[in-house]
């Protein structure tokens, strides 16, 4: 059986997001509160966890995508987990029959590992900027030692697990080596600078979206001026330096 998992109301006020980041594929398995997608709204950028055990059927959004609030996001099937369950219990079951004192086939225990490490990582207390970092680090966070409050896991907690022997080292490198940035700054003939074309276009999204339009507002129906008064201070500087 299929279900349709839709945007949940992710915060007062808040009508639509944008896929950031999906963290599953078509064919993956999910547990129930594990995070399957990154979405950014008017206010933050927050990990949408599955509310259902099984395996990803099919995504109905792409990154970038602007999904409105009870739109569907992924379609989990419930059916083809649990049959694969029932396939392995059996197959366990068929291999220590026949095999006194065997042990049952490891196949399964990779999927086991996998699906309670990630349940320990969605129950480590954690922003979603943090989450992702570590993510992308390849940091697992259930084995960091939190210094935030209540234990809560912050960036630095992360890059110190790492270790930084790359940023010291990059240090190092440049302050053994001062002359040579400014050297190939000043080397660049300034010509070559004003008819440079290279530029980055930025996507107006979420929090900055929203900065925007209300600056639009702010100009097309506030007024907008500048006044300006002159008077004398002598009298009031003496009185302060007596």
């Amino acid at each position: 059986m299929s279900f349709e998992f839709k945007l949940p109301d992710i915060g007062e006020g808040v009508t639509e997001g944008e896929i950031v980041k999906w963290l599953v594929k078509a064919g993956d398995t999910v547990n129930e509160d594990q995070p399957i997608v990154e979405v950014m709204t008017d206010k933050a950028t927050v990990e949408i966890a599955s509310q259902k055990s099984g395996t990803i059927e099919k995504l109905l959004a792409n990154d970038g995508d602007m999904i409105q609030v009870g739109k569907g996001l992924v379609m989990i099937n419930e059916v083809a987990l649990l049959l694969n369950h029932l396939q392995r219990s059996y197959s366990n079951s068929s291999t220590s029959t026949t095999s006194c004192g065997c042990k049952p086939a490891p196949s399964s225990q990779p999927t086991v590992q996998a699906a309670s490490t990630n349940n320990q990582a969605a129950n480590v207390l954690a922003s979603p900027a943090t989450r992702k970092f570590a993510r992308e680090s390849g940091v697992d966070l259930a084995s960091v030692q939190g210094s935030g409050d209540l234990g809560r896991v912050t960036r630095e907690d992360v890059e110190r697990s790492m270790g930084a022997p790359k940023a010291a080292s990059q240090g190092a490198a440049s302050a053994g080596a001062p002359s040579a940035a400014p050297q190939q700054t000043l080397s660049i003939p300034r010509s070559s600078l004003s008819g440079s074309k290279q530029e980055e276009r930025i996507p107006v999204r979420g929090i900055r979206k929203k900065i925007v339009e209300n600056m639009r507002i702010s100009v097309d129906h506030a007024a907008h001026f500048t006044h300006m008064d002159e008077f004398d201070a002598t009298n009031p500087v003496e009185i302060r330096n007596s």
